[in-house]
Parts: structure tokens; C-alpha cells; sequence
């Protein structure tokens, strides 16, 4: 299966790929599973066209794992509803334009969407 992780530089993403390389590294068992980590540099989820463009030019996942958040810590205790509202949003516009191109398309580009 081909796994997409987003919020590869964040606390979560960085914990998901050290978990999945130490998997692999005992007893030598390679996964199975192709994982494959993006940041903001790679998908902006706060732009539709980021996230249409990086569909597009890539091979069909079947798994997408959102682990972007929000990371100015200072200001997200000071207004965590918005923060709450940032992340709802992202995630909503990420699942909504999947399933936009999903249709769009013969091939399925996504079978599961983890939020």
C-alpha cells in the first residue's frame, strides 16, 4: 500500500516515520507499505491549488494520513478555538478536494482518509 503523511516536520509526522523506520530495522523486516512523508514545501494545505497540483503530478495513495497542524505554540494557547477552527478547515479542504479529484478521475486516488 502507498501511504501519504502529511506534517512530515511536525511532532506527529517526525513520530509516525520513527516508528515506521524501526519497524523495518528489527530483524530486518521491511514493510510492505511504501510511506511517503510531505511538508509544507511539498503540499500546502492552506492552498487548494497546492493541494490539486501535488494529486495530480503523483501516483494514487492508498491511505492519506493528515498529521499537519498548526505550530505557532505560543499563539495557539492564547486562541485555541481558532486553532481548532484552522485545523477543522485544512482538513475539511484536504478531504473535499480529494474527493473532487477522486471523481474527476477513472483511477481511485484514495481509498481511506485518516483526519
Amino acid at each position: 500500500m502507498r501511504i501519504l503523511v502529511t506534517g512530515k516536520n511536525g511532532q506527529l509526522g517526525q513520530s509516525i516515520n520513527k516508528l515506521i523506520n524501526i519497524e523495518t530495522k528489527i530483524e530486518n523486516n521491511p514493510s510492505s507499505n511504501e510511506f511517503i512523508f510531505v511538508g509544507r514545501e511539498e503540499l500546502d494545505l492552506s492552498n487548494n491549488s497546492s493541494i490539486i497540483n501535488y494529486f495530480d503530478n503523483h501516483d494514487k495513495f492508498d491511505i492519506v494520513i493528515n498529521s499537519a497542524a498548526y505550530t505557532a505554540v505560543d499563539q495557539a494557547e492564547l486562541s485555541t478555538t481558532l486553532i481548532i477552527m484552522i485545523s477543522l478547515i485544512l482538513s475539511l479542504t484536504l478531504q473535499l478536494t480529494l474527493q473532487s479529484i477522486k471523481q474527476k478521475k477513472s483511477k481511485s486516488l484514495l481509498t481511506k482518509l485518516t483526519i
